[in-house]
């Protein structure tokens, strides 16, 4: 099949990557145990993704074209050149596939990668134009200084894509990506226990962890370096872990479900805080009392979902003021 436009310029640097993954890679990816060497290949092929497309998007600007109207002019006036605004829609295309299926249906979920994919690009083409405006030619591409936690986000997006897509490529019990067709794979008994309930690993402990610091992180006015990040993501994690090893619970490892325990939880400790900006600096600062509270809310997501505890909290607390009002009316 032939591919055209950015899926075919990205698609078989896809490949490249995934073609390495053994069968028995494919199936720790599935059950939600990646090895360190996966999530490093996984790590690899999104890098190698966002600098081909950096490349090309690098191309369509050639330093021949810099005139007034050039596409440069606009990058050194302020105004920022936008990265490719489909970016992460084509990524999915394009690993869905290579992995044989035929796609993600999934919008909220795909939405977040592409957003995120277009970030990341439009953060090094706008640094690497800056860079050719003041020397008057486009140099190769090089590291640009990114955002610590959108690149771990990115990378969880992409190992919960590979998942999903992976778990839709089964027929039956088999998974049948490329070579690795000789693998038996029982993707129900390894993820769940009674029906609707599943068992949580501490690797979708770190992802549950890791997409609720993006979340609250998405829209500060400053960038966490790549420690801090990974520090507040371990120390929640394994308390997290600690709090839920062996349980049953009712919401999917990946997913929907994971997007909205992040989404519910995010909510529940801005309202109790008094916003978004609280929450971030509770966070930044890693004390035991601000990681308890947010390990507290997760679990409570996690066992009981689709339910908002502190609207619960201020409902009963409501109700209790109304008693007490009405007592003393009475009394009177």
């Amino acid at each position: 099949m032939e591919h055209t436009g950015l899926v075919g310029v990205i698609r078989p640097r896809i490949k490249l990557h995934l073609d390495f993954l053994s069968g028995h890679q494919w199936i720790r990816l599935v059950t939600g145990f990646p090895d360190n060497q996966t999530v490093e290949l996984i790590a690899d092929m999104c890098e190698d993704v966002i600098d081909v497309c950096l490349k090309t998007s690098l191309r369509k600007r050639s330093p021949l074209s810099n005139t007034p109207y050039s596409p440069l002019r606009p990058n050194i006036a302020g105004q920022p050149v936008s990265a490719n605004q489909c970016l992460g829609y084509s990524f999915v295309s394009a690993v869905a596939d290579v992995v044989g299926v035929s796609g993600c249906d999934d919008s909220e979920f795909i939405s977040d990668l592409n957003e995120i994919m277009n970030e990341e690009l439009a953060e090094r083409l706008n640094s690497q134009l800056k860079r050719s405006w003041s020397s008057d030619e486009l140099s190769e591409p090089g590291f640009s200084p990114s955002s610590a936690d959108r690149l771990s986000r990115m990378l969880w997006l992409v190992l919960d894509l590979l998942k999903t897509l992976a778990i839709h490529s089964c027929s039956g019990s088999r998974l049948t990506y490329g070579k690795h067709t000789n693998f038996i794979l029982d993707v129900n008994s390894e993820s769940t226990t009674e029906e609707g309930l599943y068992k949580w690993d501490k690797a979708s402990c770190g992802s549950l962890v890791g997409g609720f610091v993006h979340c609250c992180m998405k829209n500060a006015s400053f960038k966490l370096s790549k420690d801090k990040t990974k520090s507040i993501i371990t120390s929640i994690t394994q308390m997290l872990w600690t709090e839920i090893s062996g349980s049953d619970i009712p919401v999917k490892p990946y997913g929907k479900g994971m997007r909205r325990t992040i989404k519910a939880t995010h909510m529940d400790l801005c309202k109790a805080l008094g916003g978004a900006g609280t929450l971030r600096l509770s966070l930044l600062t890693e004390e035991e009392s601000v990681s308890n509270a947010v390990v507290e809310i997760l679990k409570r997501h996690l066992m009981s979902p689709q339910k908002n505890h502190v609207k619960e909290f201020f409902k009963v607390l409501r109700k209790n003021v109304a008693k007490l009002f009405t007592a003393c009316f009475r009394k009177k």
